[in-house]
């Protein structure tokens, strides 16, 4: 009630701040949104509130933790295709052709392995899109992944790709 009565004095600003805030556990209010299927929750914080839909956090699915995770890669494995489309049109998503910038690259949390699937799984999102720039993004996505696999850095072995043996 006390958050109900701040909101109606400070108004926007409040509403914008809370809207970019972490709950107890980490997660971002679009990450909670997708977490809930609540499709009309992520497109009024993506379209009205603006928040980054880049922004990683923790996100748990059929009782699989993930850490640092993007919110894309949360609306794939839960399966979540109007989410997955907003995501992939949002028009503040203007995703770099340089990934070695994006909040997933950069999260230490992340193993090198988790970073190799998301990148792959959210590419395959993005080419499944179909547009020119999703389908060049989606192509970058899987080249940082095939370059994470090969890397050797800090006595890292390389990570063969294998496909699932159904």
């Amino acid at each position: 009630m006390e958050c109900l009565r701040k909101a109606f004095k400070e108004g926007d600003e409040f509403i914008a701040n809370v809207a970019k805030s972490y709950n107890d556990m980490g997660e971002t209010p679009l990450l909670v949104a997708i977490k809930n299927r609540t499709s009309r929750t992520v497109k009024f914080l993506g379209n009205k509130l603006k928040v980054s839909v880049i922004e990683v956090g923790p996100f748990t699915w059929k009782n699989v933790d993930y850490t640092d995770v993007p919110p894309l890669f949360a609306a794939v494995i839960s399966n979540q295709l109007p989410i997955i489309n907003f995501l992939v049109d949002s028009e503040q998503y203007n995703p770099p052709v340089d990934l070695s910038q994006h909040p997933l690259i950069l999260s230490s949390q992340t193993t090198r392995l988790q970073k190799i699937s998301i990148l792959e799984l959210i590419g395959a999102a993005y080419i499944f899109v179909g547009t020119r720039a999703s389908f060049l993004h989606g192509y970058s996505c899987w080249m940082r992944a095939f370059l994470l696999r090969q890397s050797t850095t800090d006595g890292g072995s390389i990570i063969p790709k294998s496909p699932l043996q159904l």
